[in-house]
């Protein structure tokens, strides 16, 4: 079950394919891929884009080309993103939670 889990993250995430060149269905998926924002913030933390822009690569030009402005936000948006996932993902287990626990209940007083 955990490649099946797994690998939608690795291949949206825009590491092999840049989410600029996605088709739009590749890009809509990767909008809820944890590991593209955390990807997008890496690469903006290290400063991926100026590195590319102004290195002496020649690598640099092409690879700022296909990823576009993947790289050009502030890291902050990619951790405030991910944020956001982490609190959105709580508040499902915890309604989870609560569902089975009130069942766990109702099964213990029928039981009586």
């Amino acid at each position: 079950m955990l490649p099946l889990l797994c690998f939608p993250q690795v291949l949206f995430s825009g590491a092999f394919v840049p989410v600029p060149r996605m088709t739009g269905a590749g890009e809509a998926i990767s909008w809820a891929m944890t590991n593209r924002w955390a990807f997008e913030a890496l690469g903006s933390g290290v400063g991926l884009e100026s590195l590319w822009r102004a290195g002496a690569s020649p690598l640099g030009r092409p690879l700022l080309e296909s990823y576009g402005d993947s790289f050009g936000h502030p890291a902050a948006r990619g951790w405030l993103v991910l944020a956001g996932f982490a609190v959105l993902f709580l508040v499902v287990t915890w309604a989870v939670l609560v569902r089975k626990c009130r069942e766990g209940v109702v099964r213990s007083r029928a039981g009586r």
